[in-house]
């Protein structure tokens, strides 16, 4: 009777989350595991800049509201003894490595690859845990997994 109850939760749930549904899979960003790599931010250029993409050392201060003109210095991975001073108005979007993280997570649980998606999380709750969206996915991860251990016949 609980499994019941338990699994009829978990079905109410995912039918109300749009994620849940199968989508075509996506294509991961990176050509390897970024929790196998060193940490680093990313950065995308504006178009102005062929939408050029850029590994970055952690930890590049950018202001709460920066103005179009503000100079963002970062050190890029591929020449790592560089200052570079760019313009706000020329980055199309700027991601910190757990978000980067958080994302690979959420692609990988849409991919019921959830082992790999487990990883990620783990490793984003012990080194970032105030990640926003982390305890979201969290929350869809444990749902989303029990609900595909139902569905298996793995819980009988």
């Amino acid at each position: 009777m609980f499994r019941l109850a338990i699994a009829c939760c978990v079905l109410a749930y995912a039918a109300s989350t749009s994620s849940f549904a199968q989508d075509a899979k996506s294509k991961p960003r990176f050509e390897s595991s970024i929790l196998d790599d060193e940490p680093f931010d990313f950065i995308t250029l504006t178009s102005q800049w062929k939408s050029a993409e850029f590994r970055v050392f952690p930890g590049t201060k950018i202001p709460n509201a920066p103005e179009p003109d503000t100079k963002i210095e970062v050190k890029l991975f591929i020449y790592p003894d560089r200052v570079y001073h760019i313009d706000w108005k020329d980055i199309a979007k700027f991601e910190r490595y757990e978000a980067l993280l958080l994302s690979e997570a959420k692609r990988l649980l849409n991919e019921r690859q959830f082992a790999p998606a487990f990883e990620h999380l783990n490793f984003i709750r012990s080194n970032y845990p105030g990640t926003p969206g982390l305890d979201t996915l969290r929350e869809e991860f444990l749902l989303t997994s029990a609900l595909e251990a139902i569905r298996s016949g793995s819980l009988a």
